[in-house]
């Protein structure tokens, strides 16, 4: 590549790193365009997932065996002993200088695919936390050279900001609540803190439970109580996003303490008529008298400004004003 063309290389990336389109489009764009100015005869990106292990995001080229290497403990072992989960340049395979261990991602693998060099980058976010690595393989090692290693440099942050499994933009493409904090959450309660943190949130199974039977893939909002104070939050289903926890984890964004008008049992007594239960099955569930529904029902219409259900379900479910669990 020569050095003259890598500036402008760097500018269509960043033009295409914002754009409208979707993260995963625009990391396969960028490599895409990387390809035209260097080319490569394979491509795999390497996340490291929050419990250790390495998930192959991308990947092209690489037959089946070599493909699945990149996941493997193997992999992991090699990106070690290359320094490569602290460091934060490009490496060489060529340039690697080995003692008597050997690199079985080059001996065992890349050699024996014919390829006559590879580099891997690793790819630390904006924020400095490493997200995963950038192989390349080269059928032709003289297609690459110090200023192709430049530019793999230069683009690793904007690769990492896009693929990061982590990132508020991969949870909810698009989001724009502003969280005091996010957190994913299994049945088992092993729990991510994607923003802010983990102990602010005191979750038992009996909570997650609850969380998993309302919530879906959109995020919807709900009143949830922590340290005695009603906060409204949005919750929905992770899906394969947030990799370490269970695929049916709970996402749960705290929006702060909550501005509804409504108490506390106002706001349980406000799920329920949201859906759709009678006063006399409120009553039975909650363990209270029918007369004590009717005043709580009362209530919530009046300071709903309502004068029927429906318009009352229309706004609690809009505002989250109704108690989660």
């Amino acid at each position: 590549m020569k050095r003259e063309s890598l500036y402008t290389v760097i500018g269509d990336i960043a033009a295409i790193a914002g754009s409208q389109a979707s993260n995963i489009t625009r990391a396969q764009e960028i490599l895409g365009v990387i390809n035209t100015h260097l080319p490569f005869a394979a491509a795999c990106t390497t996340l490291v997932l929050p419990d250790g292990k390495l998930w192959s995001r991308l990947s092209s080229g690489y037959n089946g065996p070599l493909a699945a290497h990149f996941e493997s403990e193997i992999f992991r072992c090699d990106l070690q002993e290359l320094g490569l989960f602290t460091g934060a340049d490009s490496i060489k395979y060529s340039d690697v200088v080995r003692g008597e261990s050997s690199l079985k991602t080059v001996d065992d693998y890349l050699k024996q695919s014919s390829y006559e060099e590879g580099v891997t980058t690793p790819l630390y976010n904006s924020m400095g936390r490493l997200v995963g690595f950038q192989n390349i393989s080269f059928a032709d090692a003289h297609f690459f050279n110090k200023t192709s290693q430049d530019l793999l440099d230069c683009v690793a942050p904007t690769l990492a900001n896009l693929l990061d499994p982590l990132s508020l933009g991969n949870i909810v493409p698009g989001i724009q609540a502003h969280y005091l904090s996010l957190i994913a959450v299994d049945i088992n309660l092993r729990s991510v803190a994607l923003l802010g943190g983990v102990n602010e949130w005191k979750f038992d199974q009996k909570l997650v439970m609850c969380m998993l039977d309302n919530a879906d893939k959109e995020c919807a909002n709900w009143l949830l109580l922590k340290d005695s104070v009603l906060h409204c939050v949005q919750i929905w289903r992770a899906g394969e996003i947030t990799h370490g926890i269970d695929p049916n984890a709970i996402i749960i964004g705290d929006l702060g303490p909550a501005d509804s008008p409504l108490t506390k049992r106002e706001a349980e007594i406000a799920r329920l008529v949201a859906q759709g239960f009678r006063n006399t099955d409120m009553a039975q569930m909650l363990g209270i008298t029918l007369r004590t529904v009717n005043a709580h029902v009362e209530a919530i219409m009046l300071k709903l400004e309502v004068k029927n259900r429906a318009a009352a379900t229309a706004i609690i479910v809009r505002k989250g004003w109704r108690l989660l669990c």
